[in-house]
């Protein structure tokens, strides 16, 4: 199946028939093409994330941090520190998440 010489009313229905078939959306598939067109099956790949290991949550929230490390000083238990970012910020990380930036505050101490 060569997509790259279709038509572009060929291509859009072939793309929109796949994305079904596949259950994926029609966009997902277009970014997987343009990928594949640029780089060959290389830019398939999976790719890790720049901000792998990074909480985005306390990336917008970096006075949230210092509430955190304060409360865990003080022998806050993880769960009330997540409750308290709920009534306070109005959102809170993932529970996991604040246990892995706990964990990350930990190993920066020790």
């Amino acid at each position: 199946m060569r997509l790259a010489n279709s038509s572009r009313d060929g291509r859009v229905h072939l793309v929109t028939q796949i994305a079904a078939e596949l259950r994926v959306g029609e966009r997902t598939l277009w970014r997987w093409l343009r990928r594949f067109e640029d780089s060959g099956v290389a830019g398939l790949t999976k790719r890790s994330r720049s901000d792998r290991g990074r909480s985005r949550w306390f990336a917008k929230h970096p006075h949230a941090a210092i509430e955190v490390w304060r409360r865990w000083l003080q022998g806050w238990p993880v769960t009330a520190i997540h409750d308290y970012l709920h009534e306070e910020f109005l959102t809170a990380p993932n529970l996991q998440t604040l246990y892995a930036f706990i964990r990350s505050l930990r190993g920066r101490l020790q």
